[in-house]
Protein backbone atom coordinates (compact mmCIF):
# COMPACT_ATOMS: atom_id res chain seq x y z
CA UNK A 1 0.00 0.00 0.00
CA UNK A 2 1.38 3.46 -0.77
CA UNK A 3 1.90 6.28 1.39
CA UNK A 4 -0.74 9.32 1.48
CA UNK A 5 1.33 12.33 1.21
CA UNK A 6 -1.15 15.29 2.18
CA UNK A 7 -0.29 19.54 1.26
CA UNK A 8 -0.95 19.62 4.50
CA UNK A 9 1.92 17.26 5.32
CA UNK A 10 4.28 19.20 2.40
CA UNK A 11 4.00 22.32 3.90
CA UNK A 12 5.22 21.37 7.29
CA UNK A 13 8.00 19.53 5.74
CA UNK A 14 9.23 22.94 3.41
CA UNK A 15 8.39 24.97 7.18
CA UNK A 16 11.11 22.38 8.54
CA UNK A 17 13.39 22.23 5.73
CA UNK A 18 13.29 26.47 5.02
CA UNK A 19 12.90 27.22 8.29
CA UNK A 20 13.00 31.02 9.25
CA UNK A 21 15.29 32.63 11.82
CA UNK A 22 13.63 34.03 15.37
CA UNK A 23 14.99 37.03 16.88
CA UNK A 24 14.34 38.63 19.82
CA UNK A 25 14.80 42.61 20.57
CA UNK A 26 13.59 45.40 22.30
CA UNK A 27 11.07 42.80 24.25
CA UNK A 28 9.63 42.19 20.43
CA UNK A 29 10.33 38.42 18.61
CA UNK A 30 11.00 39.05 14.92
CA UNK A 31 11.28 36.40 11.99
CA UNK A 32 13.47 36.31 9.41
CA UNK A 33 12.21 34.54 6.75
CA UNK A 34 14.23 32.26 4.61
CA UNK A 35 15.52 34.15 0.93
CA UNK A 36 13.54 31.28 -0.49
CA UNK A 37 10.21 32.33 1.08
CA UNK A 38 10.57 35.56 -0.34
CA UNK A 39 8.46 36.73 -3.77
CA UNK A 40 10.47 37.15 -6.31
CA UNK A 41 10.97 41.17 -5.98
CA UNK A 42 11.80 41.02 -2.62
CA UNK A 43 14.29 37.98 -3.38
CA UNK A 44 16.36 39.35 -6.53
CA UNK A 45 16.26 42.72 -5.00
CA UNK A 46 18.12 40.83 -1.47
CA UNK A 47 20.58 39.09 -3.87
CA UNK A 48 21.69 41.87 -5.42
CA UNK A 49 22.44 43.42 -2.04
CA UNK A 50 24.35 40.38 -0.94
CA UNK A 51 26.48 40.78 -3.88
CA UNK A 52 27.18 44.47 -3.81
CA UNK A 53 28.31 43.28 0.28
CA UNK A 54 30.87 40.83 -1.30
CA UNK A 55 32.06 43.37 -3.57
CA UNK A 56 32.17 45.78 -0.65
CA UNK A 57 34.44 43.17 1.94
CA UNK A 58 36.96 43.17 -0.98
CA UNK A 59 37.73 46.84 -0.95
CA UNK A 60 39.68 48.84 0.98
CA UNK A 61 37.91 49.98 4.64
CA UNK A 62 37.09 53.43 4.81
CA UNK A 63 34.16 55.75 5.95
CA UNK A 64 32.32 55.50 3.10
CA UNK A 65 32.37 51.81 2.91
CA UNK A 66 31.14 51.41 6.30
CA UNK A 67 28.29 53.40 5.85
CA UNK A 68 27.65 51.69 2.67
CA UNK A 69 28.07 47.78 4.14
CA UNK A 70 25.57 49.51 7.13
CA UNK A 71 22.81 50.22 4.21
CA UNK A 72 23.35 46.82 2.66
CA UNK A 73 22.68 44.88 6.35
CA UNK A 74 19.54 46.78 7.18
CA UNK A 75 18.07 46.65 3.96
CA UNK A 76 18.36 43.01 3.81
CA UNK A 77 17.49 42.46 7.96
CA UNK A 78 14.37 44.97 7.00
CA UNK A 79 13.63 43.05 3.95
CA UNK A 80 13.59 39.48 5.02
CA UNK A 81 11.53 40.41 7.90
CA UNK A 82 8.67 39.05 8.37
CA UNK A 83 5.13 41.17 8.74
CA UNK A 84 6.34 43.83 7.19
CA UNK A 85 8.41 44.57 10.58
CA UNK A 86 11.47 45.25 9.03
CA UNK A 87 11.75 48.80 10.38
CA UNK A 88 10.71 47.86 13.69
CA UNK A 89 13.76 45.71 13.77
CA UNK A 90 16.14 48.07 12.45
CA UNK A 91 14.98 50.40 15.26
CA UNK A 92 15.49 47.73 18.03
CA UNK A 93 19.21 46.69 17.03
CA UNK A 94 20.37 50.14 16.00
CA UNK A 95 23.22 51.28 13.50
CA UNK A 96 26.07 49.40 15.19
CA UNK A 97 27.24 48.07 12.28
CA UNK A 98 28.19 44.77 14.03
CA UNK A 99 25.27 43.86 15.27
CA UNK A 100 23.75 44.16 11.99
CA UNK A 101 26.56 42.41 10.36
CA UNK A 102 26.25 39.48 13.11
CA UNK A 103 22.85 39.22 12.84
CA UNK A 104 22.52 39.37 8.80
CA UNK A 105 25.20 36.22 9.29
CA UNK A 106 23.29 34.67 11.70
CA UNK A 107 20.46 34.62 9.06
CA UNK A 108 22.13 33.87 6.26
CA UNK A 109 23.75 30.39 7.97
CA UNK A 110 20.74 28.98 9.30
CA UNK A 111 18.30 29.80 6.18
CA UNK A 112 20.91 28.79 3.57
CA UNK A 113 19.94 25.73 2.07
CA UNK A 114 21.26 22.03 2.46
CA UNK A 115 23.69 20.74 -0.12
CA UNK A 116 21.92 18.86 -2.67
CA UNK A 117 22.56 15.32 -2.42
CA UNK A 118 23.30 12.59 -5.31
CA UNK A 119 21.07 10.61 -6.71
CA UNK A 120 21.31 6.94 -6.66
CA UNK A 121 22.74 5.59 -9.50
Amino acid sequence: MSEVFTLESLHEELENEFAPVAFEAGGERFVLRNLLRCNKKERQAVIARLKELEALNDTDESEEQEDATLAACQFVLSTVTDDKRGARLLKAIGSDLLVNMKLLERWAERTQPGEATASPS
